[in-house]
C-alpha cells in the first residue's frame, strides 16, 4: 500500500523538476543583449534626460534593482550620449556587484578611453583583483596613483594586492 503511494510521489516531483528546471537548463548562459527601453523625457535636451536616467539609475542600484540600473545606465549610452563616461562607470560598478566581471572590465575599459579617470583606473583594478588577475590589477593601481600619487585608496588597493601575492615588504 505504501510503494504505490511512494512512486506516484516520486513521479510528480519528476515531473514537477522536469517542468520547471528544463526551460531554465535550456536558455542560451550568454543572452543576446536587449535595447533599452528609453521613453522618459524624449523629445527634452540631452542633459536633462541624462541627468533623468542617471538618478533613475542609481536609485534603482541603491534599492537592489540591478536589471533596472543596468538598464537606465544603458539608456545614456544608448539613447544620448555614447561617450559619457559617467554612465561606463555606474553601469560597471552594478556589473561588479552582480559579478559579470567580464562585462564590467569592458565598461571600466571604455571609461578609461574616454578619459582614464582614477576612479576608472582603481575600480577596473578591484575587478581584476576580484578575478586573481594581480599583475593587471597592479597596473591600473599604478596608473591610478599617477593621476594622485597621494590616493589613499588606490595605495591601500595596491599593498592589498601585494599582500595576496605574497609580498609582505611591498606592502
Amino acid at each position: 500500500m505504501k510503494r504505490p503511494f511512494i512512486v506516484i510521489v516520486l513521479i510528480v516531483a519528476s515531473l514537477t523538476l522536469l517542468t520547471t528546471a528544463a526551460p531554465t537548463l535550456a536558455q542560451d548562459p550568454t543572452p543576446t543583449p536587449i535595447p533599452p527601453i528609453c521613453l522618459n523625457y524624449v523629445g527634452q535636451p540631452d542633459d536633462i534626460r541624462t541627468s533623468y536616467y542617471m538618478g533613475e539609475g542609481l536609485g534603482y542600484y541603491a534599492s537592489g534593482e540591478f536589471s533596472r540600473a543596468i538598464n537606465s545606465f544603458t539608456c545614456v549610452i544608448f539613447e544620448i550620449d555614447s561617450n559619457y563616461a559617467p554612465a561606463y562607470m555606474a553601469r560597471a560598478l552594478v556589473l561588479t556587484q552582480r559579478s559579470d566581471y567580464e562585462r564590467a572590465l569592458e565598461d571600466y575599459t571604455v571609461a578609461i578611453g574616454l578619459g582614464g579617470s582614477l576612479a576608472a583606473y582603481n575600480n577596473r583594478g578591484i575587478v581584476y583583483t576580484l578575478q586573481r588577475e594581480y599583475e593587471e590589477a597592479l597596473a591600473d593601481f599604478d596608473q591610478a596613483l599617477s593621476r594622485d600619487p597621494q590616493s589613499v585608496v588606490a595605495l591601500n588597493n595596491r599593498a592589498v594586492v601585494y599582500a595576496l601575492q605574497g609580498e609582505f615588504e611591498l606592502s
